[in-house]
Parts: structure tokens; C-alpha cells; sequence
């Protein structure tokens, strides 16, 4: 009995060693994935590409403060043997497949013409309202309100609600009022987990929060409401420290009463009106601009352009 568990126990070894050999030699199918956008800037055509997908979605929020405009993400995956040595020329040949696939979906006569639409400017409608709340959360002396009121600036100038002027102004404003907090003290513990929070908006006057502890998700969940034309709040993020005495559940639960208290109606409604005064300085020239790149575009291009048609209240 004893030796036929050793036998069982060595064949095992056995299968393991030789799988992981066979991986080595390349007779092991192996899946590569890569994630990139595309964007313009100084007037040349630029690439974003990265294995990770969440790298990608915050280099498109962080590019939205500065006003570049990106593509949505584009995933490529090839699966194919993996000879040994070869993994990181698969995966150059994987990342230069989808710069040539987001290259031939976005021309650079697209671009071109985006780029004229995108510069309209903003009539900045939503001045008062942003610099009331943002005075408000800095005489508020909480670091959250003054995140809050930061993602909302944020918001305003990616919809066109305030001008690039007043975002940079106010920008500048919320820096120097952030100088007079103290720095909020958490006691960090072994464990640490991060949650993610939209509110959107599901018929007249109603709205539904949704939450996931994986940024990419969020990130895409965000864009799929946002191309439907569906108004999306900022994304509430959080972070927690806990130890082994506490369950996922718990923290879970404290993320979802923090959002109870902050993610109200009182700010949805905030984000609509925010959302509403969006509207660029000439507005008839713009719609204009708009249909002309709609008609007679790829799926691609028209999905880009109708996603920001939305963001900028022009459809």
C-alpha cells in the first residue's frame, strides 16, 4: 500500500517536471495580451501599449487633465509556442501588431479633424458652481471633500462645463488650500484593499452605484455607460487597511457605508448639474463639425467620436 502511494506520489513529480520542461522547449502553448490606445498630440500620432490593462486606463485619466484625448483601450491577445528565449520577442511582435491595428483604425486624416473638434472651447458656464465648491471643501478642512470637489474639477473640465483657464486656475487654488491640511493618519495594518465606485444614472431622477475592487473594471464599466450617453459620476476610490481578524466582507461593508454617506443624492445631483452646463462657446459650428466626422467613418472612429459626443453634450 505504502509503495503504491510512493509510485503515485513520483508519477506526479514526474508529470509536473516534465510539463514545466516542455513549457521551457517551447511545445507549451502560451497566451500573450497586450492593451494600448492611441492619441494625438503636437501634432503627431502617439501609442500608449502595455501588458497591463489598468496602466492603460489611468494614463487615459491622467491625459484627460491635460487635455489629450485618447482612444478607448484596444486589447490584442495571440496564443501561440513559446520557443526557449523567444517570450519577449512574442511580446514586442504582440505590442507592434496592435500599434499597426490602432494605426490603421485611426488615420491620421481622423485625427486631424478630431483635433479641430476637440479644441472648441468651452464657454465655461459652470465657473461659479466649481469655484463655490471648491472654496467650500478647502474652508472644510477634510481631505476627502477636498478629493471629492477635485474629482468634480476634474469632471467639469473633461465635459466642457469650464474652460481650460479656469481648470488650471482652480487647479492651482485647490494646491494651495491643500498646503493648509494636515495629512490624515491611517494606521496601516498587513492587509490592504482598494475599492472602486460609480453612480450612474438609470431613467428620470434614479441612479444605481456600482462597485468593484478591480480599477480596469470600473475604468471600463465607466466607458461603456458613457458612450451610451448615460451620466457617470466620478469614480470614488478607497483604500483600506485591515488584519486577519477582519473578513473581506467587513471591509467591504465599510467601503459601501462610506459611499452611503458621500455618493448621495445630494451629489448626484451635483454631477447632473455639473454634466448640464457643458456647452462650448460656438456651439452651431461645433454640432456641425461633429456630423461631418460622423458620416462616413469606420466602427472605430465613429464609436471614438459619438463617446466624446456625448462627454460634450452634442449629441
Amino acid at each position: 500500500m505504502g509503495n503504491s502511494k510512493e509510485m503515485k506520489v513520483f508519477r506526479d513529480l514526474q508529470v509536473a517536471m516534465d510539463f514545466k520542461e516542455m513549457a521551457k522547449l517551447g511545445y507549451i502553448d502560451t497566451e500573450f495580451t497586450m492593451y494600448g490606445c492611441a492619441y494625438w498630440e503636437n501634432n503627431t500620432r502617439n501609442y500608449v501599449v502595455s501588458r497591463n490593462e489598468r496602466e492603460i486606463w489611468s494614463f487615459i485619466e491622467d491625459s484627460k487633465k491635460i487635455g489629450i484625448h485618447t482612444t478607448p483601450v484596444k486589447k490584442m491577445s495571440k496564443t501561440c509556442p513559446v520557443p526557449k528565449g523567444q517570450q519577449e520577442e512574442i511580446a514586442n511582435s504582440v505590442k507592434l501588431a496592435l500599434v499597426d491595428e490602432l494605426a490603421l483604425n485611426y488615420p491620421i486624416t481622423f485625427w486631424k479633424s478630431f483635433e479641430d473638434l476637440s479644441q472648441c472651447k468651452s464657454s465655461d458656464k459652470a465657473v461659479d458652481l466649481l469655484s463655490g465648491i471648491c472654496k467650500d471643501a478647502g474652508y472644510s478642512f477634510s481631505q476627502e471633500k477636498m478629493s471629492i470637489a477635485e474629482s468634480l474639477l476634474d469632471f467639469a473640465y473633461e465635459v466642457k462645463a469650464i474652460s481650460k483657464d479656469t481648470y488650471q486656475k482652480l487647479r492651482e487654488r485647490m494646491k494651495h488650500m491643500g498646503k493648509n491640511l494636515l495629512e490624515d493618519l491611517v494606521a496601516k495594518n498587513v492587509l490592504q484593499k482598494s475599492f472602486y465606485t460609480i453612480m450612474y444614472q438609470v431613467g428620470e431622477g434614479n441612479y444605481k452605484t456600482v462597485t468593484n475592487a478591480r480599477k480596469e473594471w470600473i475604468y471600463n464599466k465607466k466607458y461603456q455607460l458613457e458612450k451610451e450617453g448615460i451620466i457617470v459620476s466620478p469614480i470614488y476610490a478607497q483604500c483600506y487597511w485591515y488584519n486577519n481578524q477582519t473578513s473581506l466582507d467587513e471591509v467591504r461593508k465599510k467601503h459601501d457605508n462610506n459611499c452611503a454617506n458621500v455618493l448621495n443624492d445630494e451629489y448626484f445631483n451635483l454631477v447632473k448639474r455639473i454634466k448640464e452646463l457643458g456647452e462650448v462657446i460656438e456651439k452651431d459650428k461645433f454640432r456641425c463639425k461633429y456630423s461631418e466626422m460622423v458620416e462616413n467613418k469606420n466602427d472605430d472612429e465613429k464609436e471614438m467620436i459619438i463617446y466624446y459626443g456625448h462627454k460634450w453634450n452634442i449629441v
